[in-house]
């Protein structure tokens, strides 16, 4: 994606929090949804045809976050992957379409890298995040702070805003940032 491209779509202040907060929430339902799909289809309790069938699925608040962000002039590889969501019917379509999503969007991880909130939500889902798609989180930590700098960034963010008990509460997540 063209850096021009990046840079006006994140132009003023409050839109980039907002989209970082917006695209936290697409992660954080991104590992719900594949870790759902995941599991029911070990479980073997669902078939296909039932798991997908209700009103209401397992894509549903991934797809809207996915829609305020992106439109089909923005970013058409997302767009037609949210499209394909609405009507996937199968748990390897599924699975396959949550990996298709984590590498469109990690193209706009990098916007984010001096946002702490963004930055510990991607250690909080490291774990997983890895799951999805190998090495998410190290190849973003390695390109974009490879200094160790992630961490300090997230510990002096929650620090100034008198968050020492959070971050002594979650240190385990973020030294993940190192």
């Amino acid at each position: 994606m063209p850096k021009r491209l990046l840079t006006s779509f994140f132009s003023s202040q409050t839109l980039h929090k907002k989209k970082s907060l917006s695209l936290q929430f697409i992660i954080s339902e991104l590992v719900l949804s594949y870790s759902l799909i995941v599991d029911a289809k070990e479980s073997k309790l669902f078939q296909d045809e039932l798991f997908f069938a209700s009103k209401v699925g397992p894509f549903d608040k991934i797809t809207y976050y996915l829609e305020v962000l992106f439109s089909e002039e923005t970013m058409p590889e997302i767009y037609h992957s949210i499209k394909r969501m609405k009507t996937g019917r199968n748990f390897d379509e599924a699975r396959s379409l949550c990996k298709e999503i984590l590498d469109n969007i990690t193209l706009f991880f990098e916007e984010f890298k001096e946002d702490e909130n963004f930055l510990f939500s991607l250690c909080k889902h490291k774990n997983e995040l890895d799951q999805i798609v190998p090495n998410t989180f190290n190849l973003f930590l390695k390109k974009t702070h490879p200094n160790g700098s992630m961490h300090q960034i997230i510990v002096e963010g929650y620090s100034k805003r008198g968050f020492k008990t959070f971050l002594s509460e979650n240190e385990h997540l973020i030294n993940h940032a190192k």
